[in-house]
């Protein structure tokens, strides 16, 4: 059976907003096309991830750990993604629009060979063709446009924050969670983070607001 495959980002040890609201998309697809659903985590120690908050709903969670997969390193996680990617081979691949998607998920539909679909504030699949139908924005935000995939696969989306509403996690529900182990060379890693410099805040984060004035 083809499959979605949600790409989730971790934070604090437990999943990003925006991960559930990747899984909520991914479903909506699922209802029309009988996809299952998995969800990758790639990280770069096990140490103080919630494993019991990693499900939303979906069918398959697949844990990637690795030294070198630290939020920073991009070529990492491109190299580890683009392994899971090969064996399970989605049909679909659905990713939020945070830092370090927007870094690693053009270079992983370049590795593939196919087309992206940027900052989407709708999915649908045709029913007739069964084609996935990618709504975004464009001229500035002042129109929606719709765009369909071509049949060549993996379709890459990119979802913008807040679209879809995120399920509650449950563990209670039935999920199977895979280890898989990914080779990567030091040779790939081009970049160095030098220094992070973190500004304090109070409040929600704007990602996270229901309502932006």
């Amino acid at each position: 059976m083809s499959n979605i495959l949600v790409i989730g980002e971790l934070l604090d040890g437990k999943p990003n907003p925006i991960t559930g609201e990747l899984i909520s998309a991914a479903r909506k697809l699922s209802v029309v096309s009988g996809q299952e659903i998995g969800v990758v985590f790639t990280f770069e120690t096990a140490a103080g991830i919630d494993q019991k908050s990693l499900n939303y709903g979906a069918d398959k969670i697949y844990l990637v750990e690795h030294p070198l997969l630290s939020n920073e390193n991009i070529e990492a996680h491109l190299a580890a993604l683009e392994q899971v990617c090969t064996l399970i081979s989605p049909s679909i691949i659905l990713a939020g629009k945070t830092g370090l998607a927007s870094d690693v998920v053009p270079r992983l539909a370049f590795k593939f060979g196919v087309g992206l679909a940027q900052d989407c504030v709708g999915l649908d699949i045709d029913e007739k063709s069964g084609d996935i139908v990618a709504t975004r924005p464009v001229y500035g935000g002042n129109a929606l446009a719709t765009f369909k995939f071509t049949s060549v696969e993996p379709k890459v989306c990119v979802i913008r924050n807040n679209v879809f509403e995120s399920p509650l996690s449950d563990m209670e529900v039935g999920v199977e969670i895979h280890r898989i182990e990914v080779e990567i060379d030091d040779s790939l890693i081009r970049t160095k983070l030098v220094e992070v410099v973190r500004r304090q805040s109070s409040g929600i984060r704007l990602e996270d607001a229901s309502i932006v004035i």
